[in-house]
């Protein structure tokens, strides 16, 4: 299988901006992507804005993104508002991943609403809010794509529920606000972490900090772990070496696996083995003597 190059957009995009001219500017900063060979491009939370709200029959700007994904051979993740029913003001927070030929290959409706405030904000412009009833884990045929929005990436339950369904990728678009935003890369990379899979939040520039990450399973490595390019308008990118985190997959023991003795006693072996591997002999005893251990 081998690798995949991702690239994850944080586009400096104000308030007044109107969303074809967003959609514009994010279909231009793809440019340098598609330069890269890029398989897949992310683009963040609300890209258009939150009150664009795309009917799936008529949409202009799904328009231009499945041609766009059509004439690039790209695998594209982007998300808005969409209606279910327009006579009745009804919407789904949607997620959608574009396949290379410009159709959509899968719709996540974002399960968990951002406290009382997305549903009161959606009925103050005159909508309902309704949310969706099932997790959306896609496989491309390269990698299995598990698709989250915004807060989820802040339930444990939900991302390991996509990392029981197979995802090596979970794309979730997010903009959180103060305070919850500082703690964005935290929670990213705990989730990797746990599931072992990696994480890609996407997210605008301009704030305090950067407002998109991708979070690996990588431990003890600072710098494989964890990358984004400031807060800065710009893509990041991460090429991903999808058989070897397979094979990590297969051989370590996520936490929330362990239920039975045969399990935990796997969990031992595999944490001894890693220790063996990266700390040797000379350092574990210099650990084991520092902490005073047994």
């Amino acid at each position: 299988m081998g690798k995949i190059k991702i690239a994850a957009l944080q586009p400096l995009l104000p308030h007044e901006m109107k969303p074809m001219d967003r959609l514009r500017k994010q279909l231009d900063m793809c440019k340098d992507a598609i330069r890269v060979e890029c398989d897949y491009i992310f683009f963040p939370e609300y890209f258009v804005g939150f009150s664009y709200i795309c009917d799936l029959d008529s949409c202009e700007v799904l328009d231009n993104v499945s041609s766009f994904a059509n004439e690039h051979g790209v695998w594209l993740g982007i998300n808005l508002n969409r209606y279910i029913d327009k006579e009745e003001k009804t919407i789904h927070n949607s997620v959608i991943l574009i396949k290379p030929d410009g159709g959509i290959a899968t719709i996540y409706n974002k399960m968990h609403p951002y406290c009382s405030w997305e549903p009161a904000v959606v009925r103050s412009q005159g909508y309902k809010f309704k949310l969706g009833d099932k997790p959306e884990v896609y496989d491309t045929g390269k990698c299995k794509i598990g698709l989250g929005q915004c807060i989820e990436l802040w339930i444990p339950d939900f991302m390991k529920m996509l990392g029981e369904m197979g995802a090596e990728i979970i794309y979730v678009p997010s903009r959180m606000p103060i305070p919850y935003f500082l703690e964005t890369d935290l929670f990213a990379r705990i989730r990797a972490r746990e599931n072992c899979n990696y994480v890609v939040v996407v997210g605008e520039a301009g704030k305090t900090k950067p407002g998109t990450y991708i979070a690996g399973p990588q431990i003890g490595d600072m710098i494989m772990d964890l990358t984004h390019i400031g807060n800065h308008e710009g893509v990041a990118y991460k090429t991903i070496d999808i058989d070897w985190l397979r094979e990590q997959r297969t051989h370590r023991t996520p936490i929330w696996t362990i239920q039975t003795d045969q399990e935990l006693k796997k969990a031992r072996k595999t944490a001894t083995d890693y220790i063996n591997k990266f700390y040797g002999e000379e350092h574990l005893n210099q650990f084991i003597k520092e902490w005073d251990m047994k």
